[in-house]
């Protein structure tokens, strides 16, 4: 489906973008649609709602417009399109990881992927800050599941990509 191919695409872009070049997030937003349209994404609602995304006030300064950003008000809606759109533009103004968890709850609906998305690119840019002022709690990840498994996966990540270079 073309919506869920251009989701893909920009999900892993950020993650290339925020935790490989560590390049600054305040552009992350803008240059995921450049790097759609360069790899001719054509379908013009995740273009469009990228755009929206884009142009939101920072949430530091006044509420997100859920309407606006998740096409009404009753929370995320299970749709790659609103969800990639909400990912891309909690990612583009989050200044911690709490805050970025406490942003997409409250966003309402489909929180478990967008927190789980979103935490997920944090932590590949090593923005977790766990036990420190504005980061996750400790708590919280000792009560994940299979942790060891994950910095594994970690650390066969980043042996593949510095080989790769």
């Amino acid at each position: 489906h073309p919506i869920a191919r251009a989701a893909s695409l920009a999900i892993a872009f950020a993650t290339r973008y925020l935790a490989v070049e560590r390049r600054p997030q305040a552009q992350l937003i803008s240059e995921t649609i450049a790097f759609l349209t360069a790899e001719g994404v054509t379908d013009p609602s995740m273009l469009q709602q990228l755009q929206v995304a884009d142009g939101l006030p920072d949430f530091h300064t006044q509420p997100i417009d859920r309407r606006a950003l998740l096409g009404d008000d009753r929370g995320l809606p299970c749709d790659s399109l609103y969800t990639t759109a909400a990912c891309l533009y909690l990612l583009k103004h989050a200044q911690g990881s709490m805050e970025l968890l406490k942003q997409a709850i409250g966003l309402g609906g489909d929180v478990d992927s967008s927190a789980s998305i979103c935490l997920s690119i944090f932590g590949a840019a090593g923005r977790l800050e766990l036990g420190q002022p504005g980061g996750l709690p400790n708590w919280m990840a000792n009560e994940l599941e299979r942790v060891p498994y994950l910095a594994r996966m970690g650390d066969v990540l980043e042996l593949w990509y510095d080989q790769s270079r």
